[in-house]
């Protein structure tokens, strides 16, 4: 596809579909899959352009609002502690990204020029607090469903 000028983008709509949300963790998964079954890999670009988003932005038809960091565009990053065990040796930091780093390195996320994550805390939410309701909210719905059947009890 991609050699026939498809728009090629990964992304996840729920855990329970991809069973994760981390999009490192899916590069390195379509990486691995194209790998095992082309029996070659699927190199990351290497014209200056290529990254995580160069795909995305056309595949959502917002390549005018988002997608570069520019003045006036939306931008979203996550900045990455390359000083970690997944990031070494550091003599290809693409390919360390898809194939061994995941979401535990990331420092600092940015949100549309907010800090939304900032020395492995989310900022702006008690987070304690939110995974508390979940859980909660999350286990009186699995009540009565095939997962936990009425009267199973937990």
């Amino acid at each position: 596809m991609l050699q026939a000028g498809v728009t090629v983008s990964l992304g996840a709509d729920g855990v329970s579909s991809s069973g994760t949300f981390d999009h490192a963790r899916l590069a390195g998964i379509t990486a691995g899959l194209f790998k095992d079954a082309r029996g070659r890999q699927l190199g990351p670009r290497r014209d200056g352009t290529g990254n995580g988003d160069t795909q995305r932005r056309p595949s959502v038809l917002w390549d005018d609002e988002l997608g570069s960091v520019e003045v006036g565009k939306t931008a979203d990053l996550a900045l990455y502690d390359i000083e970690t065990p997944e990031w070494a040796p550091r003599h290809d930091v693409v390919r360390n990204l898809v194939y061994c780093a995941d979401g535990r390195s990331i420092q600092t996320v940015i949100v549309d020029g907010n800090v939304v994550f900032d020395s492995g805390r989310a900022t702006g939410i008690d987070a304690g607090k939110a995974i508390a309701e979940a859980s909660l909210a999350g286990s009186g719905s699995r009540t009565g469903s095939a997962l936990i059947p009425a009267g199973a009890g937990r």
